[in-house]
């Protein structure tokens, strides 16, 4: 239906030689696909269903034991719609949280953000590394300059640039340019 869900992982150099693509079909929902790193459990990608998520690292306050935030985030790559993909981001007993952007068929798109004990839905296209809704942001240290920048860009080229389709995604993804820490951490631009 033309609805796209573009997403970039800053991984270690080290861990280049170690992703994947995870295709799986579980017996309790949505088959998925997900590209990860051989030490992860798949957490991006999309699913049977047609939903897609991306999945940002946040940090919070109220970060403590519980259940693994990227056992949720599994959890979450299989929701078939948005009622259940807020439900299975905001499970009881998380140990901390995630920014879940997910997408789905229709255009239908939204940001779950999650820490330990909170949760709360956030509308727009573009996410990275710090909370955005206000209740949640006031649990958690100062958002990082780097997220910052990159939040800042991202929304101004979607905003300049309105990409449609997966080409027009991936221009912004590798984006170097704006000030700040680039969207695209390549060392050498001509690598993105």
């Amino acid at each position: 239906d033309g609805t796209v869900l573009a997403h970039n992982e800053q991984w270690y150099a080290a861990e280049l030689g170690m992703t994947a693509v995870v295709v799986a079909d579980p017996d309790d929902g949505p088959a998925f696909a997900s590209p990860t790193v051989s030490t992860c459990l798949p957490s991006v990608g999309m699913n049977a269903a047609g939903a897609a998520q991306a999945i940002m690292s946040l940090t919070a306050r109220d970060d403590g034991v519980g259940i693994p935030r990227v056992a949720v985030s599994r959890s979450s790559l299989q929701a078939r719609d948005p009622v259940e993909a807020v439900a299975r981001a905001a499970t009881p007993g998380r140990a901390g949280g995630y920014a879940h952007l997910v997408a789905f068929p229709g255009g239908r798109r939204f940001t779950v953000e999650t820490s330990a004990t909170g949760h709360a839905m956030v509308e727009g296209s573009a996410h990275t590394n710090h909370y955005l809704d206000p209740a949640l942001a006031a649990r958690s240290p100062e958002p990082g300059p780097g997220s910052l920048s990159r939040l800042r860009r991202v929304t101004e080229l979607i905003e300049e640039r309105a990409p449609g389709g997966p080409e027009g995604a991936m221009e912004v993804l590798r984006d170097h340019d704006g000030p700040g820490q680039p969207i695209c951490l390549h060392a050498d631009p001509a690598q993105g």
